[in-house]
């Protein structure tokens, strides 16, 4: 996966998470150290190396976090944050495949062009959003 396309998802997983309400200031700092980590990747035209996810216990409270490592950068949440991301995550994921799906049967099947196709494509991303929040 390249930056650029990395840089996307997380800019479509942020909006689901503004399309959802879910905004604490834990999850909102989260998405600006990834937007930050996303944005010094793409600068430097190189791909984060990994990411690292890992359970810990707070040394200081004992309390159980996720951490998550990505090149330079580090965040944690809590066990319930982390399962929002990860269905959101999924959510996208899901999304992406049914997205890839439509638009591959417009233009291979019915035999649109590939703008048409992405305009068919729009309608149906509106339908299953009004779908989800409804």
């Amino acid at each position: 996966m390249s930056a650029g396309t990395l840089a996307e998802l997380l800019k479509e997983i942020s909006a689901d998470l503004d399309n959802l309400g879910v905004g604490t200031t834990r999850i909102q700092a989260v998405r600006r150290k990834l937007d930050h980590a996303i944005a010094s990747a793409t600068a430097k035209g190189k791909e984060p190396q990994s990411i690292a996810i890992n359970s810990i216990i707070s040394g200081r409270t004992g309390e159980p976090f996720v951490q998550l490592a990505w090149n330079d950068e580090r965040a944690q949440m809590s066990p319930a944050e982390a399962r929002q991301h990860a269905y959101l995550i999924l959510e996208a994921a899901d999304a992406a495949e049914s997205d890839h799906f439509i638009f591959n049967f417009m233009v291979k099947t019915v035999g649109v062009d590939q703008n048409q196709a992405g305009m068919v494509l729009l309608e149906f991303r509106n339908h299953r959003e009004e779908r989800r929040s409804g």
